[in-house]
């Protein structure tokens, strides 16, 4: 996985990007439902790129992206992070995922809370990715 921080004040450390490894390949198997489904392969191809706060409400904006949510419940997975078709963070064009480190640990009590959470946010977005028809989604149809 290409963790690239861009403007966060928070980097990934090494456990977490690893946990995250190791649940998404788990998840890459060849059975009836879903034939040769690959997250390994996703994760080679697409960076994650860790963005402030500042940043993902731009994105957001840009993206006519709106996540209501009150103060006393947990947010949408998608106010954590998004994946991008096509990125314009740095003016690529090729597909992306933006995760937002400073509203992830907001929200988290601790550090094993905050390892899941990566995890899942990670899981969610190369999820958005594998059903891309535009791009990743062509090579996973029966997972689409």
């Amino acid at each position: 996985m290409k963790v690239i921080n861009l403007n966060s004040r928070f980097d990934l450390t090494k456990v977490q990007i690893e946990f995250a490894k190791s649940i998404m390949s788990a998840f890459s198997y060849d059975d009836f439902i879903c034939r040769s489904f690959d997250f390994n392969f996703l994760m080679d191809k697409i960076p994650v790129f860790l963005i402030n706060e500042e940043t993902m409400e731009k994105l957001e904006r840009e993206n006519h992206i709106e996540h209501r949510h009150d103060q006393e419940s947990r947010p949408a997975t998608e106010w954590l992070g998004m994946y991008m078709s096509k990125c314009n963070i740095i003016g690529v064009d090729y597909p992306v995922i933006a995760l937002c480190p400073e509203r992830i640990v907001r929200i988290v009590r601790d550090d094993k809370e905050l390892c899941w959470l990566v995890a899942k946010v990670l899981i969610h977005e190369f999820s958005h990715a594998a059903m891309d028809k535009k791009d990743y989604g062509k090579r996973f149809d029966r997972f689409y």
